[in-house]
């Protein structure tokens, strides 16, 4: 058995509160040493609540401290590259929140300074470790479908704050950037390469033109296969994914936040359909004992880094066609 990872996390924010500490608390291989606010108070309330040991009045100290091995990036989208850099030139392993950072050139950076420190960083798509996910992975692996030709996956929620930071350009807001990323990153995922053309259309804020409140776009990957994703701060709650293979579907009903729910996928080849049930589990904690597994063993993330970077890159051809009505390829 292994000694657990000491972690430290940058902020109170609230996923870090109500999502990432409950979790963390449960997880077999982790534990949370120190928390770090710009509000010293808050660290302190939010250390005593989760059992932390140290409590710190800034960023920078909690990355001064020696014990903490694994750092967790809640922060806002904008600050995603400054804070996992630091961390990552800290000696620190790198667990930052989706979307990694604001474009691809951010990504880069974080990409190198990882190489270069030899840390962990990988990004926080909690889903991806879900069992209904490994389970779709292995349902395609058997060819229970037969050869997929098409992905729907879509994701929204309305949004009625107008000072929320979703909505703000300067911290990374956009519809596509908050949900649109997990439907995308899924496609990227199960094709296993990124789109080589997407064509979009959105409706993007009038007094925020670069924020897409509304998103649709189709993702053409090699072998004529295809994903039509929609993501939406104005329609109701609604997520999910179906996938269409030359001999049956697989439907994924909550496949972005199961949360503790028990859940089921369903496979369907002609008239007959199967019910695959998943009991309750916990995402987050399950993400947070892998990536702790990573640290003491040294094996790869099941996410490595450089997987967000193709995320970011179809997000920005996603907006570089909405806005000119032309298709747009995503950058190497």
């Amino acid at each position: 058995m292994h000694r657990p990872v000491k972690w430290g996390i940058l902020s109170t924010a609230n996923i870090a509160r109500t999502q990432f500490l409950p979790a963390l608390m449960d997880a077999h291989n982790a534990v949370l040493h120190a928390v770090g606010s710009r509000n010293l108070e808050k660290a302190r309330e939010v250390a005593a609540r989760f059992g932390a040991s140290q409590a710190y009045g800034s960023y920078e100290e909690l990355l001064r401290d020696p014990e903490i091995e694994a750092v967790y990036i809640p922060l806002p989208n904008s600050m995603h590259k400054e804070w996992t850099i630091k961390a990552l030139r800290a000696g620190k392993h790198v667990l930052c929140e989706k979307p990694m950072a604001l474009n691809v050139e951010e990504c880069d950076e974080m990409l190198q300074a990882a190489e270069e420190e030899g840390r962990l960083f990988m990004e926080a798509f909690m889903y991806r470790f879900h069992p209904q996910i490994r389970k779709t992975e292995e349902l395609l692996r058997e060819g229970r479908i037969g050869e997929v030709q098409l992905i729907r996956g879509s994701f929204s929620f309305v949004l009625k704050d107008e000072t929320n930071i979703r909505l703000i350009e300067e911290f990374g807001g956009g519809s596509a950037m908050d949900v649109g990323c997990y439907p995308i990153h899924l496609s990227n995922l199960l094709y296993g390469e990124v789109p080589h053309t997407v064509r979009a259309s959105a409706v993007y804020r009038p007094s925020a033109p670069n924020v897409d409140l509304s998103m649709c776009a189709v993702l053409e990957y090699s072998g004529n296969r295809k994903t039509v994703i929609d993501s939406s701060f104005t329609m109701p709650d609604r997520q999910g994914v179906e996938i269409i293979g030359s001999e049956g579907i697989i439907r994924i009903n909550r496949p972005w936040r199961p949360d503790r729910a028990e859940v089921s996928i369903v496979v369907q080849k002609g008239n007959i359909c199967e019910e695959v049930a998943f009991p309750s589990s916990n995402p987050y904690q399950l993400e947070i004992e892998h990536f702790s597994d990573c640290i003491r063993t040294g094996q790869e993330p099941l996410l490595p880094g450089a997987f967000g970077r193709g995320v970011l890159a179809v997000i920005e051809a996603c907006h570089k066609s909405a806005q000119s009505g032309d298709s747009a390829a995503p950058r190497a």
